[in-house]
């Protein structure tokens, strides 16, 4: 912790709230009182921040996790320096903030797309986090389709009983051809209504492991069978 302050070390913020990853840099610390004083986040759209967010650190031993609450936002815009109260602190080997499941080949949650002026396309679900999903689409390349396209809504068969319809914005595709021909899609949700939401993170945390935990990020589920 010593040595990351010392280095002005870039660290990664976490807002719990809605799901945004941030950048910043040690500025300096008071072991003492456990205050960090950081740069401005970016990229940062000048929204109020939450009283209380994540800070992860790097460190030799994996990822030094602080829970924060913010005590003072000082300068001007575009300089900020912002000081925050370390409340909580863990050490994790996974980076990522959110729990993720990943799925064997085809035995995801299905997804049936509607693409512009094209029948129903149905893809499985590679891997799902809350805030986003790895789909990849068998036998047909659709990357075309999706050039231009900002969002696809996609209807996630999830089992017999549960089933929810997302939009999502469209961050990345790519068509490959080994070991078959095969679109992969990456997205990420658009904000849904709390109760979606609520499902969502019920199902997934049924699968995984919550974060924080020193278990390998990857966790496969061989079946996919939930009633």
């Amino acid at each position: 912790m010593v040595a990351c302050g010392l280095n002005h070390q870039f660290v990664s913020i976490y807002l719990p709230e809605t799901g945004e990853t941030l950048q910043s840099f040690i500025h300096g610390f008071d072991l003492q009182q456990s205050l960090l004083l950081l740069d401005g986040l970016y990229p940062w759209s000048r929204k109020p921040l939450p009283q209380k967010f994540w800070v992860q650190i790097r460190c030799n031993h994996g990822f030094y996790n602080l829970q924060v609450q913010l005590l003072e936002i000082d300068g001007y815009a575009g300089g900020e320096l912002i000081t925050v109260k370390a409340i909580e602190t863990e050490l994790s080997h996974n980076r990522r903030w959110d729990p993720r499941v990943y799925f064997d080949t085809r035995q995801g949650p299905s997804v049936e797309l509607q693409l512009d002026h094209e029948p129903v396309i149905k893809a499985y679900t590679s891997n799902l986090s809350r805030r986003g999903a790895l789909l990849a689409i068998y036998g047909k390349n659709v990357k075309p389709s999706l050039a231009h396209k900002l969002s696809i809504e996609g209807v996630y068969q999830f089992n017999d009983h549960f089933q929810l319809t997302l939009d999502a914005v469209v961050k990345q595709s790519h068509f490959l051809r080994q070991p078959c021909c095969q679109t992969h899609i990456r997205l990420q949700f658009c904000p849904m209504k709390e109760d979606a939401q609520a499902q969502l993170d019920t199902f997934i945390h049924a699968l995984t492991v919550p974060l924080g935990s020193n278990t390998s990020e990857r966790i496969q589920v061989p079946k996919f069978a939930l009633a």
